[in-house]
């Protein structure tokens, strides 16, 4: 999959036949057993970084956020056929954006370790999906940005051991005021 990304594949059978030319040598398997076995990489590839974080010295501090995953510029959506009744129209905020598609929440350690993801609607409010990427995360600390701010969610991270950082908005006063100095 990396490949097809890197070489701006559009299709699984372009991505065949990159393999097949880059290893002339080797005997491929017919292109609908290749294209399963694609599909199945996902959860191969939960597994395999869910035993790398197990290996590594877990750090305190973990970083949470999200991006769109666009799939087709905000003027084509009503014609996109593609993950139709899955993908969602969504706004970034950041790039004062609206698009089609996907955001993807995702939970990783300072030292670039991606801890655990989840791909949502584009709809999909951050506050929403943040237990659910943060769960089983062996980090005492979550740093995230404004999308996380929320009561309800911060109660809910200290019932689960964590300590939620986010900043403060401007008229968030009384909770600036509670602030402990390190």
């Amino acid at each position: 999959m990396c490949l097809k990304v890197y070489y701006q594949l559009t299709t699984w059978m372009a991505l065949y036949r990159l393999v097949k030319n880059i290893l002339p040598g080797l005997t491929m398997i017919e292109y609908s057993r290749f294209t399963r076995r694609i599909k199945q990489m996902g959860t191969v590839l939960q597994v395999i970084r869910q035993g790398l974080s197990s290996w590594t010295n877990p750090e305190s501090v973990a970083i949470i956020d999200s991006y769109p995953l666009p799939l087709c510029q905000y003027v084509r959506n009503l014609h996109a056929s593609v993950f139709a009744g899955y993908a969602d129209l969504g706004y970034n905020a950041t790039k004062k954006q609206h698009f089609y598609g996907f955001k993807v929440h995702m939970v990783a350690t300072p030292g670039r370790l991606i801890l655990n993801y989840v791909v949502t609607p584009a709809l999909v409010s951050d506050v929403k999906v943040a237990l659910t990427v943060t769960q089983d995360c062996p980090c005492s600390n979550i740093l995230a940005d404004v999308g996380y701010i929320s009561k309800d969610l911060r109660t809910a991270f200290a019932q689960r051991g964590y300590t939620f950082w986010t900043p403060y908005r401007s008229n968030m006063k009384e909770l600036r005021n509670t602030i402990i100095q390190f």
